[in-house]
């Protein structure tokens, strides 16, 4: 069939969306209900994840963590691990993370007196997963990348990219800086500066198109950044108590249509999907969704845009917490699914290796 007209990779759209069900198993739920319609979602804070991305980025904070996993340390032999850290350094990192509920400071009954740090349950042993898994995965990817920005700078640069919405501007699409500039409300001067240092950093590509405009897109790499900042962001949502922000509508969607590009479906060319985020109305208040669609190309590039298909091959719908289980569990239980299952299910099956495959 044919699909909505593409624009260079990613096309763009309003933000709209769709309906919410609770995670289960991991075999995508058949139905052949019609795709509910959308509703237009308010613009997203999206600050979720980004304090802890930053302070994961803040050397040695991973490897605090790692080392914390072998079981409880010592102070001293901590810092024997982390040579190249300096006390002063360490110990602020530790009562970052002692602050966020992921380690417990525990004080020994020893003369002299010594202090343990040990990762809490399940709050830590929940963040060791997502930098097991997804963060260090990302860090030894970008360590195979050529350039001079180092890795864990490069996933500080990674949290300024989400939490200015530059991430989200660019998931679908490539954009000219006078225009990046004004939907995320910085001067040319100040997304120059950013687009400049995050193109030096491989999170965004500089890209001078046949009219000798200079546009930016994400890069391959920030697309497969993806994972940690959802990874990270549910962690933050699960465990900080007071955290202002968590993913919502929006957010997701951005995610989605940031990665949806990765996998090759070199069998399905000219279909058109349709993936949805949605939140059921409560006492009466109007459901909320945000959709993406996509559509496979020849050789089987996917390329996307924000908003309802007009008449997709497959759809997929599903609540945030839905949609994340897919991404980072390959859990795909929660999501409901019309029309072409399996065209839905081989899209998912090899975006959650291509991304399992980082981490």
């Amino acid at each position: 069939m044919a699909g909505p007209e593409r624009r260079g990779q990613c096309d763009h759209g309003d933000r709209n969306g769709e309906s919410g069900v609770t995670a289960g198993q991991e075999t995508l739920t058949r139905t052949t209900k019609a795709m509910p319609s959308a509703t237009e979602l308010p613009e997203s804070p999206v600050a979720a994840g980004s304090k802890v991305l930053r302070l994961l980025a803040s050397e040695p904070s991973t490897a605090i963590v790692g080392h914390l996993a072998e079981g409880p340390l010592r102070s001293s032999r901590l810092m024997e691990r982390l040579p190249t850290c300096s006390p002063r350094t360490v110990y602020r990192r530790l009562a970052d993370l002692e602050r966020l509920g992921a380690i417990a400071r525990r004080r020994l009954a020893i003369t002299p007196p010594a202090v343990a740090y040990e990762l809490t349950a399940p709050v830590g042993e929940d963040l060791l997963r997502a930098v097991e898994g997804p963060v260090q995965g990302w860090l030894r990817y970008r360590k195979g990348i050529a350039t001079e920005v180092h890795a864990s700078v490069s996933l500080n640069l990674l949290a300024e990219s989400w939490e200015t919405s530059i991430f989200h501007e660019l998931s679908c699409r490539e954009r000219a800086l006078t225009g990046l500039g004004e939907a995320v409300g910085l001067t040319h001067h100040q997304i120059g500066r950013r687009a400049k240092r995050l193109a030096a950093a491989g999170i965004l590509d500089r890209n001078v198109g046949e009219d000798r405009m200079t546009r930016y897109s994400l890069s391959e790499s920030a697309r497969l950044g993806a994972s940690v900042i959802a990874a990270v962001a549910r962690w933050e949502a699960d465990h900080v108590r007071g955290s202002k922000a968590s993913l919502d509508l929006a957010d997701v969607a951005a995610l989605l249509a940031s990665v949806l590009c990765l996998p090759c479906l070199p069998d399905r060319s000219g279909e058109v999907f349709a993936l949805t985020v949605g939140r059921e109305g409560e006492n009466g208040a109007t459901p909320r969704f945000a959709s993406v669609w996509a559509d496979v190309g020849d050789g089987g590039a996917v390329s996307c845009g924000f908003g309802p298909a007009p008449d997709p091959d497959g759809w997929a719908q599903g609540s945030v917490v839905a949609w994340l289980g897919a991404l980072l569990d390959g859990k795909r239980g929660g999501l409901r699914v019309g029309g072409d299952a399996e065209l839905i299910d081989a899209h998912l099956t090899r975006l959650h290796a291509r991304l399992s495959g980082v981490a």
